[in-house]
């Protein structure tokens, strides 16, 4: 069974709706090509708030976005990356 069955995607896409950076929590050690984007997009509300570990897994999903380099990863790299002052 892959990390991210439908009750796995539909908790992250709760935690990033709710912005209160408890996507850090869903996210911790299941960080995969499979959910960068909805990733990255809870990520920056979680660095935002200084979320502990949300720095490491912005860092590290930032780095994946560069390199899956799908349409848009790029863009949300930059903010991420920028979120972090790495800018």
């Amino acid at each position: 069974m892959s990390q991210w069955d439908a009750e796995a995607v539909k908790a992250l896409r709760i935690a990033v709706y709710e912005g209160d950076g408890s996507v850090v929590g869903v996210l911790r050690g299941r960080l995969t090509e499979d959910v960068l984007q909805l990733a990255g997009d809870g990520l920056l509300d979680a660095v935002a708030q200084d979320v502990e570990g949300a720095v490491e897994l912005a860092a590290e999903c930032a780095a994946a976005l560069r390199e899956r380099c799908w349409d848009g990863d790029e863009d949300l790299a930059d903010q991420l990356q920028a979120a972090l002052g790495r800018r």
